[in-house]
């Protein structure tokens, strides 16, 4: 079983009404262990769920069963939430964290928490970042969840935090609080975390991996990117616990993998993908798929079996783009919609390391927003 969250109040998000807002929507959305974070269409960032270590950035401890702004009137491109630290790419460039940073992987060259965002070292500009968001199994040693990447406007890939096993990707296995550089020179478009490896994506759509567990090419662990397996362009990247999964350019076809070369997934075709502990989910024009674990109904099929097919997932309205445990993702319907895919997907990207009694959905649920209470300094 994975390692459980520390303890806290238990109020995480769930269903509740909407009247009390109007226009409220979501441009991007990110569900991690047990939060999730979005941006609406100007730029403001909310955040809702559990707020161990301060991960919602408003200024509080306090869970939060409704978004709130987060504190500093910033405005953001996107935002990733990890297991217990969010980070986001300001419309400037600018990465800012907050939450959780015991091995600095909030990037400000300390290992102190923060309850508001605080600005990652070394004045980069950023196009994106991904914030690991899930743990290593039961027999890997050491933590998870506790490294960060990002994409800097010239393709760079930087990375930051444990660096146990070679994570960060810089070729050694010290850790690193502000970012470094992964090695290599490549120039990258996506990048994607997982508990113990990083997967990103070059111009020519080849995928790279490196640290421990999901390599993709037999090799068990390097400390520079490697290249996964197979002669395959790939148009998008989701890294999971110990695994990651890749669309094939052109045909939407899913390909997969963990230490060893990939597979391609039957049945499954995506132009998105989205991956949690043990699951990965694929949308596209025909529907919306997921495969692997369910023991807490993370497929969204209505069902608690786990299955190494493919199954649809149960939706009113189709969806073409998806947000994972990590990384935030377009959709194709902001707003409810968006965060009731986001509610699901924080209910059952990592629900076994849940603690025990809390309510789980094999159904994909509709999170709101009401407004929030006075004394908060949402931007305008």
């Amino acid at each position: 079983m994975m390692p459980a969250p520390p303890p806290g109040p238990e109020s995480g998000p769930s269903a509740v009404k909407s009247s009390a807002v109007t226009g409220f929507a979501l441009a991007s959305v990110s569900a991690s262990l047990d939060h999730t974070c979005g941006v609406d269409k100007s730029g403001r960032a909310f955040c809702w769920g559990a707020n161990t270590f301060g991960k919602l950035g408003d200024g509080t401890l306090h869970d939060r069963t409704t978004p709130v702004p987060v504190l500093g009137g910033l405005r953001f491109q996107s935002v990733s939430a990890g297991a217990f630290l969010t980070c986001g790419v300001l419309q400037d460039g600018r990465i800012a964290c907050w939450g959780r940073n015991t091995r600095g992987h909030a990037g400000n060259g300390t290992t102190t928490a923060s309850i508001v965002p605080v600005a990652v070292s070394g004045g980069n500009a950023f196009t994106s970042v991904s914030v690991s968001a899930t743990f290593p199994p039961p027999a890997a040693n050491g933590d998870g969840g506790s490294h960060t990447c990002g994409i800097t406007q010239s393709a760079q890939a930087l990375c930051w935090g444990n660096n146990d096993a070679g994570q960060v990707g810089d070729g050694s296995t010290t850790e690193r609080r502000t970012p470094a550089a992964v090695e290599g020179g490549h120039a990258f478009t996506a990048i994607s975390t997982g508990a113990k490896h990083t997967c990103g994506l070059t111009k020519a759509g080849r995928a790279l991996c490196w640290g421990a567990g999901a390599l993709g090419n037999g090799s068990a662990a390097t400390t520079s990117p490697v290249a996964v397996s197979g002669d395959y362009a790939l148009s998008a990247i989701a890294s999971g616990s110990d695994f990651s999964c890749g669309v094939v350019k052109g045909g939407d076809q899913v390909i997969c993998w963990d230490q060893n070369p990939p597979t391609v997934r039957s049945g499954f075709t995506a132009s998105a993908i989205s991956a949690g502990a043990g699951h990965v989910c694929g949308a596209s024009a025909r529907g919306t798929w997921c495969s692997g674990r369910n023991d807490r109904g993370q497929l969204g099929n209505g069902t608690s079996f786990d299955t190494p097919g493919v199954v649809p997932v149960s939706l009113s309205q189709g969806l073409r783009g998806i947000s994972n445990a990590s990384d935030s993702s377009k959709l194709a319907s902001p707003g409810l919609l968006a965060s009731a895919f986001a509610s699901w997907l924080l209910r059952t990207s990592l629900a076994i390391s849940r603690r025990a009694g809390r309510p789980h959905h094999s159904l994909p649920i509709r999170a709101t927003q009401r407004r929030p209470r006075r004394g908060y300094s949402a931007a305008t």
